[in-house]
């Protein structure tokens, strides 16, 4: 909160918070043209879930040190998008395939409450030098729920990649996936109704001014022992971060560029029976950002500090063939 506040009242524990929960409904149609050839289509029905919750200094037009007053918004809705995408399977020789595939952008319509908390500060004194502006000095916080109502997009990507059957015991598969990041660029969140201040809530832009990335990745399944039909496979991608350091925020956990490392087995016990396990490592450089103003417009988008991402995971499974 701004310096010298004084408020009755705690503040949140988290500034940024964001939900995001997608549940895609995907029907599918695949059509084998050839033997060296087949297609596929599928329609994409996206529903959306978010919560999503964004702190800021507004203006309050009063002397030093409350120039600024904290307020806090967070939009709770859901929504439908609708996409598709298409895809393709090439047997360039009797050894390797040819994959292309082609995701379309959606756009879930999200609408539902924008939740706006305003922290006031708790200064008496000046409360009592101007008795028109006293409510703006008692603390506490003042609630209002206005309508809201945001476009959220999902980028569009492209992918293309070859599996070669190096040996009888050995495939190895290498693919590249762009994705059109750039069509992120200003979220607007449009309310109706009337905000904390008493006045209309005004409508927020969300400045995201995300960059497009290319992601390359390499896996490989090796058969150790026939018998055993016992299987190891790893791989390795690499994906950059499309977020900027001028909207970079502890929120999203993309907070640089990706590598991640991974490893398993796949291990026939007995009929049927299969034991696999995997191990897994998501990992990021450490990255130091200072605050920005990206759009110019005199507020901060970002949050400025030093950021590091690493993630490991393990598991096995147990599975029956009937």
């Amino acid at each position: 909160p701004p310096y010298g506040y004084h408020n009755t009242e705690t503040y949140p524990e988290a500034g940024w918070f964001s939900d995001l929960k997608v549940i895609d409904i995907h029907p599918t149609v695949g059509y084998k043209v050839s033997d060296q050839l087949s297609v596929g289509l599928g329609v994409s029905i996206q529903y959306g879930i978010i919560e999503l919750t964004t702190p800021a200094a507004v203006p309050s037009g009063a002397p030093y040190p409350f120039e600024h007053f904290y307020v806090d918004g967070t939009l709770e809705g859901s929504g439908l998008g609708y996409g598709y995408n298409v895809g393709m399977l090439y047997k360039m020789t009797e050894d390797m395939n040819l994959g292309i595939s082609y995701r379309g952008a959606v756009t879930i319509a999200i609408e539902g409450d924008v939740v706006q908390n305003l922290y006031l500060p708790y200064a008496p004194g000046l409360g009592q030098a101007d008795p028109t502006k006293a409510h703006l000095f008692k603390g506490g916080v003042v609630e209002a729920k206005p309508e809201g109502k945001a476009d959220f997009p999902l980028p569009m990507d492209f992918g293309a990649g070859v599996a070669y059957q190096a040996t009888p015991e050995l495939q190895v598969a290498f693919d590249v996936t762009w994705t059109n990041w750039a069509d992120v660029d200003v979220v607007t969140i449009e309310t109706d109704g009337t905000g904390p201040t008493g006045e209309p809530a005004e409508d927020s832009e969300m400045v995201l001014k995300y960059e497009d990335t290319i992601k390359f990745s390499f896996g490989f399944d090796m058969l150790v022992k026939e018998e055993k039909n016992f299987h190891i496979v790893g791989g390795y991608y690499f994906d950059p971060t499309p977020i900027p350091d001028g909207s970079l925020r502890p929120s999203i956990t993309d907070v640089n560029d990706k590598q991640n490392i991974s490893i398993g087995f796949s291990h026939a016990i007995g009929s049927g029976l299969i034991f696999e396990g995997y191990y897994e490592k998501v990992f990021t450089d450490k990255r130091e950002i200072e605050s920005i103003d990206i759009d110019d417009n005199g507020s901060i988008d970002n949050l400025a500090g030093e950021y590091k991402f690493q993630v490991d995971t393990f598991g096995f499974t147990l599975g029956y063939n009937f």
